[in-house]
């Protein structure tokens, strides 16, 4: 909001000691009318206007807020956040205005999780209650991860289409994740975390239950994308609350200590959903419906418990201020006032914060894009349909509509531009969306092809599809004490970066006669060890390089963009799959009449040929034929994220929540991180000065510099 809009503007406000004063409703940028306020909340909110008889707003400086009001007399509390004196003593003037702009349009759900902090500090029963519960959370969670995997791969096949289907839900459920996860968190901003784990809670258990009853395949399909709606939402908000209570230099550590249960689950899973699958007929219906009874025992506990907080919060008067944006605090701020908003402008109101225009436009685009990949290989005529051709036209011109919507019709654009010019950010994404691109290219048949080439039971095959998550939580948290200790994260990521790139090529190698059992487990244990850095980089520095604020946004976008990866990937495996696999069957020498079957269901192919039967034999070497371009694809596209993590900042990870306001997890100003205006430089450290050189430096030498500069 431009301030000279407001440069020489009289306040307009009739002051009286008793009577209400008249706010313009142009001054306070309000969303709803809000006809009068008292002056006394004027004289608090306002107290150098009222002293000094002038604006509070000095160009883009705002007066610290100092003012705490009696709770007992019911007059709502000023407590947090401020600045006191000694605090904003110690501040630039650049400092204070950062700090009390963040504050001025911080929203609800984060002010209330600040608040939450404040209160659970006092209370340790409190405290490690809300960590029991979030680990209960945690537990469903993985144990979901552990089991579903291989019930999906048998549902599939049940209906026999196995290859259509895999491709078809991992390619929806990347896009309905993607931008699913955009709206869960302003949710969580606008509203608060636990009414997010309610919300969907309720996409979890429906989907699960729609999947266990499934009668058809578009059921079967349906169900699983209303269910990952509510697996992504468990994971971000999950990852949002720990963010919420971490600092920078415990933040990888815990993120990683979130998915701690797959250090056991991995192996215990398995035998979960081995007797499953293996029964006649398999029982994976039981398998996906028992999460219907499981998910809301594991999240409710903490769901209550964070509204007992959130209540005691308000209660006590952490809330009363800190509930909602600046300016819809000053209507909150007194009791008596009436607030004539109504129930058309609060819907309104909700769609704009929440950019359903935007979010709409986006899914669909995204639809008509990635879909029509699984689509082609069964339409008439293939990518010559006219149905095919005119879902990706139509697809591209939305995906336009929706660029120009979030540039200039959104108020409260998905796509948070102050996110979008961040530079961490940037990298964050180019190495997060062909960090998942490569990831999905490898692994979207890799399961099925394993299943295939090698006669392990089902509970063997079921441990080393775990390997990669076992490993991926293993190494996490190995990564996450290194960042403790050192403080930094970029060359743990770059090496991380490098091993995937190794593990990848290994994949690309381990085919046919040198896809011996050593080669295929290294293959997991590689790209799991590089992938755990990977995200640790990824997810920390993206998350040091904005406010508190834009905490929720920024992991939700992350997402977004890297699930636009595992949308591409997925659908161009799928493609692929479908469009080479039965051709290959044929050259090899499968009978004509048994192609369709064997393609169609991966357990047609391993139970009814044993290993050395020349059928089961040409089914395999038609599976090399088909994995062979999109594993060298993921190979040489692994490039990429290297290259880009060459170039990220190397924050140094303190005390504090973020590198932008230097606050605590409560709001509350940390001192000596770091020089300057430099987030690299840790406490105690000079800032670096660069001489001028001698000569110019040559290009090679320039991008080096830059990649590796901390």
């Amino acid at each position: 909001m431009a301030s000279s809009s407001r440069e020489g503007q009289s306040p307009g406000r009739g002051t009286s000691q008793d009577g209400p004063v008249a706010i313009s409703r142009d001054e306070l940028s309000l969303r709803e009318h809000a006809e009068a306020l008292p002056a006394a909340v004027l004289v608090e909110e306002f107290s150098a206007a009222n002293a000094g008889g002038r604006s509070s707003r000095d160009g883009d400086r705002f007066e610290p807020i100092k003012a705490n009001r009696d709770v007992e007399s019911g007059s709502p509390s000023l407590k947090s956040p401020t600045l006191d004196d000694s605090h904003a003593a110690s501040m630039s003037d650049s400092e204070q205005n950062n700090w009390n702009r963040h504050q001025r349009h911080q929203q609800a759900g984060v002010s209330k999780m600040e608040a939450l902090y404040r209160v659970f500090g006092g209370n340790r029963a409190l405290v490690w209650s809300l960590y029991v519960a979030v680990a209960a959370i945690v537990m469903c969670f993985c144990f979901d991860g552990s089991t579903t995997s291989q019930y999906q791969i048998y549902g599939a096949s049940s209906f026999g289409e196995h290859a259509f289907l895999l491709s078809f839900i991992d390619t929806a459920e990347s896009i309905i994740i993607a931008v699913s996860k955009p709206f869960i968190a302003k949710v969580c901003d606008v509203s608060s975390r636990q009414t997010a784990y309610l919300m969907i809670l309720v996409f979890y258990v429906v989907g699960y239950a729609i999947v266990a009853a499934s009668p058809t395949v578009g059921a079967f399909a349906a169900g699983r994308i209303i269910s990952a709606t509510g697996q992504a939402g468990l994971d971000l908000v999950t990852d949002i609350i720990v963010a919420d209570i971490s600092p920078l230099q415990w933040r990888a550590l815990v993120t990683a200590a979130t998915s701690s249960p797959y250090l056991f689950l991995s192996w215990i899973g398995p035998n979960v959903s081995g007797p499953l699958i293996a029964h006649d007929p398999p029982l994976w219906r039981w398998g996906f419906g028992m999460f219907c009874i499981i998910a809301p025992v594991c999240v409710m506990p903490a769901v209550i418990i964070m509204y007992i907080a959130e209540r005691k919060a308000k209660k006590n008067g952490q809330l009363a201020f800190g509930a909602s944006l600046y300016e819809r605090r000053l209507i909150a701020a007194d009791g008596s006032l009436v607030n004539k908003e109504s129930k058309l402008s609060v819907l309104r109101r909700f769609a704009v914060e929440m950019d359903l225009i935007g979010l709409f436009l986006l899914t669909l685009s995204w639809c008509l894009i990635f879909l029509p990949f699984s689509l082609a290989s069964r339409a008439k005529g293939k990518w010559a349909n006219p149905s095919i051709i005119a879902m990706l036209v139509c697809g591209f011109v939305i995906l336009g509509m929706f660029a120009a919507w979030e540039i200039w019709g959104a108020s409260q654009p998905i796509m948070n531009r102050r996110i979008l010019k961040n530079r961490t950010f940037q990298l964050a994404v180019t190495i997060d969306i062909f960090y998942f691109l490569t990831g999905t290219l490898r692994s979207t048949y890799y399961s099925s092809y394993v299943y295939v080439v090698k006669q392990w039971t089902e509970i063997n095959w079921g441990y080393y599809i775990n390997i990669s998550t076992f490993g991926l939580t293993l190494f996490g948290l190995c990564a996450g004490v290194l960042l403790r200790i050192t403080h930094r994260y970029k060359y743990l990521q770059v090496f991380g970066l490098t091993i995937r790139l190794v593990g990848n090529g290994v994949a690309l190698w381990a085919r046919g006669a040198n896809a011996n059992n050593a080669a295929l487990i290294w293959v997991q244990i590689l790209i799991a060890l590089g992938g755990s850095c990977s995200v640790v980089g990824t997810r920390v520095a993206s998350q040091a390089s904005v406010p508190h604020q834009d905490l929720a946004s920024v992991i939700a976008l992350l997402s977004l963009w890297s699930k636009l990866g595992s949308s591409v990937g997925s659908a161009i495996a799928g493609a692929v799959w479908a469009g080479t696999m039965r051709d290959y069957m044929r050259e090899e020498g499968v009978p004509p009449n048994l192609i369709n079957s064997l393609y169609g269901s991966v357990k047609n192919a391993r139970k009814n040929y044993p290993l050395e039967d020349p059928i089961r034999q040409s089914v395999i070497r038609a599976y090399n034929r088909t994995v062979y371009p999109l594993f060298l694809a993921a190979t040489i596209v692994s490039v990429v994220p290297l290259l880009a993590g060459l170039f990220m900042p190397n924050y140094y990870l303190g005390k504090s929540h973020n590198k932008i306001e230097n606050t605590d997890v409560g709001g509350r100003r940390v001192a000596g991180e770091g020089p300057g205006n430099d987030p690299t430089t840790a406490p105690g450290e000079a800032p670096g000065v660069v001489a001028e050189p001698e000569r110019p430096k040559s290009r090679i030498r320039r991008v080096f510099e830059i990649a590796f500069k901390q």
